[in-house]
């Protein structure tokens, strides 16, 4: 369930985590709540996790990302104050909640482009075979069960 915090939080959060004075905005997504922080002319991504999210999961999208860094399409981890990927607070229901901080990349979801021709279809499988070669490399043993974007549900993604 979301919990749908209020925009000051979020930016008391990242001044004293992140040491950055940023303007919040709520953004769509599944399960976390999602933000785009925007500071001058440069703007990030914010995400904390629900309620009773995995500590290994959290590890391991954090350390994906790390992993990723020399792909130039995957945003950046930025560390907090502590120089940690991630951190956590205690939210008014007495659970911790992780949260951590991206870069911001701009584009928009192929869902909203149109026409989809075949120079896109071909950039989109060239970069999809780039990131596939950067994961290869990455040695991690993290499963989840019942993941719907699983891509063995690829047919419902």
């Amino acid at each position: 369930m979301k919990n749908n915090f209020e925009l000051k939080f979020i930016q008391n959060l990242i001044l004293s985590n992140y040491g950055l004075s940023v303007k919040a905005d709520q953004i769509d997504g599944e399960l976390d709540d999602n933000f785009k922080l925007n500071l001058d002319d440069k703007s990030y991504f914010f995400k904390v996790y629900p309620i009773e999210t995995d500590l290994e999961f959290v590890s391991f999208q954090c350390d994906l990302l790390n992993q990723l860094k020399t792909y130039d399409k995957t945003p950046k981890n930025i560390l907090t104050n502590k120089k940690k990927s991630f951190a956590s607070f205690i939210d008014d229901k007495d659970s911790v909640r992780y949260f951590r901080m991206n870069e911001w990349i701009e584009g928009r979801l192929l869902s909203s482009v149109n026409p989809i021709d075949s120079k896109l279809r071909e950039n989109l499988g060239y970069e999809s075979a780039r990131l596939v070669e950067k994961l290869e490399a990455i040695k991690n043993n993290y499963s989840r069960n019942n993941f719907s974007w699983d891509l063995a549900n690829f047919l419902w993604v």
